[in-house]
């Protein structure tokens, strides 16, 4: 599959379909309870014990076979990385050289702007660009009002009409 076309860095992916691929023995419902379980009983742990004492007894945690709490601790820590990528963590899987090779390409690309010839008209004209003596300072303000660079500005107002 081209990376571009991929939802989820292929890591994740491959780390879901792993394993949701060992607990395919299992109908979906059972998946689901299992997975429930898994985390009702988690938070019972931690609400008892904390973070620092895994295998600690806890008292009255819900049934999960032997054979398939392995299985469901790692889909229950697949969904989890899936959802923390989808919830703006997307970023830990981008390595710096990557970010340079986007930033590159994105800076290549045309932008669109995000405001019309005719709407940077107004602008100038409610302010007498044309007669001022202090053009820099509206070409600022401009730039301010539309988020531009003044540069962006400059260009454009010698687009609408050369000798502004």
């Amino acid at each position: 599959m081209e990376s571009t076309k991929r939802r989820f860095p292929k890591v994740l992916a491959d780390e879901i379909t792993s394993a949701l691929s060992a607990v395919e023995e299992l109908d979906h419902e059972q998946q689901m309870e299992f997975l429930r379980r898994y985390r009702r009983n988690r938070a019972r742990h931690i609400a008892a014990w904390g973070l620092l004492t895994p295998d600690a007894p806890v008292h009255g945690l819900e049934h999960i076979p032997h054979e398939w709490h392995s299985k469901i601790a790692d889909l229950d820590a697949a969904w989890t990385k899936i959802h923390s990528y989808r919830d703006g963590g997307a970023e830990d899987y981008v390595a710096a050289d990557v970010m340079k090779e986007i930033n590159k390409v994105n800076s290549r690309k045309r932008r669109t702007s995000t405001f019309t010839d005719e709407e940077l008209n107004i602008y100038i004209s409610r302010r007498h660009f044309k007669d001022s003596t202090d053009k820099t300072s509206i070409i600022s303000a401009a730039a301010e009002h539309f988020e531009v660079t003044t540069k962006t500005i400059q260009r454009r107002i010698a687009k609408l009409a050369p000798g502004h």
